[in-house]
């Protein structure tokens, strides 16, 4: 009956201390950690030819020859004789499009030096053995 409560703490424990949860609660109170940065990522669109060949017949007609082009399109029209020939072509064209995106990402905290863990470790020391101390002085002092 007494190891379900701590059966219950290790749960939550084990449930509550996600590695994402925690970092979400350190953005959440410290959201100077966090830097936004934009990057660019590249959006290609590939336009491809177009081309259409196509003749006529005609009985009477004299030789000419007509050009159109305007921008991709270019259209070619030739009469020879009793012949329509018709070239036309539009050029293949790639669209780049940088399109922004934004990143954001944890600033990491600054570690500290060995001697600085070491210090800690004996003041944590320190302060364990003045809590003994302290209590077996106290209960050696009630028992009298």
């Amino acid at each position: 009956m007494k190891s379900i409560p701590a059966l219950l703490l290790l749960v939550c424990l084990f449930v509550c201390c996600s590695p994402a949860k925690r970092l979400e609660r350190l953005v959440s109170r410290h959201p100077d950690l966090v830097s936004s940065d934009t990057i660019y990522a590249s959006d290609t669109t590939i336009l491809t030819a177009v081309r259409a060949d196509t003749s006529f017949v005609f009985t009477s007609s004299p030789n000419d020859t007509f050009y159109l082009d305007r921008d991709r399109l270019s259209v070619r029209v030739i009469r020879s004789t009793d012949t329509l020939l018709i070239n036309a072509e539009c050029k293949a064209d790639t669209i780049i499009k940088e399109i922004p995106v934004q990143v954001n990402s944890v600033q990491p905290v600054k570690q500290f030096s060995l001697f600085q863990k070491i210090a800690g470790g004996i003041c944590v020391l320190c302060f364990i053995v003045l809590l003994i101390v302290a209590f077996y002085c106290y209960f050696s002092s009630t028992k009298k």
